[in-house]
């Protein structure tokens, strides 16, 4: 995989080109025509429920599919939000343009009307506090690599960029910039 990312870069203007076409021939739509069946995928295999934001969190533009599995069940529950809405999840983020995603824990609470939700964070990469979503990590890498898709773990991430590097006004958005920023931000 990685070779023919090479051979690609190599052959095409733009770098960040994947092998697999996640846009349409001539276009440059992001990858989300792959992602709603490698997620319906791994929600299977996980025996996991989901949400899932491809519409950027309802405003601006987000580089990135927010996907979020956990089971309901006490093995799940987060009790530091209180409720038995509320749980600890695996956040799979993958990034729009690539074959690339980062895999961490963030709760949720969960509610007819209303909810929350965390935001991917640089320094929640990695990190599975509840042993439960840190097993469900682990399928869920082996469900993603058989896509294709790569991960990216948090010491990759934490390359800083040069101090010319003006960024994109991201919500997630370091004060010194990482290649975690230059690659997972939202634009609100």
């Amino acid at each position: 995989m990685r070779d023919n990312w090479k051979a690609l870069a190599g052959a095409h203007k733009d770098p960040w080109v994947w092998d697999r076409l996640p846009v349409a021939p001539g276009g440059r739509k992001p990858a989300d025509s792959l992602y709603p069946g490698i997620l319906r995928e791994l929600e299977k295999k996980l025996r996991a429920k989901s949400k899932i934001d491809f519409d950027s969190h309802h405003q601006g533009f987000a580089s990135y599919v927010d996907a979020w599995f956990y089971r309901d069940n006490d093995d799940f529950r987060d009790r530091r939000l209180g409720g038995k809405n509320c749980f600890a999840g695996l956040a799979v983020t993958l990034w729009r343009f690539g074959p690339y995603y980062i895999l961490g824990e963030y709760p949720k609470s969960l509610g007819a009307r209303a909810g929350s939700s965390g935001l991917p964070s640089f320094e929640g990469i990695d990190h599975f506090p509840t042993p439960a979503v840190r097993k469900l990590s682990t399928a869920a890498e082996n469900c993603l690599a058989e896509n294709d898709l790569v991960r990216l773990h948090k010491s990759q991430l934490a390359m800083p960029l040069p101090a010319s590097y003006r960024g994109i006004p991201s919500v997630l958005y370091h004060e010194k910039p990482k290649l975690f920023d230059a690659i997972f931000y939202w634009l609100d």
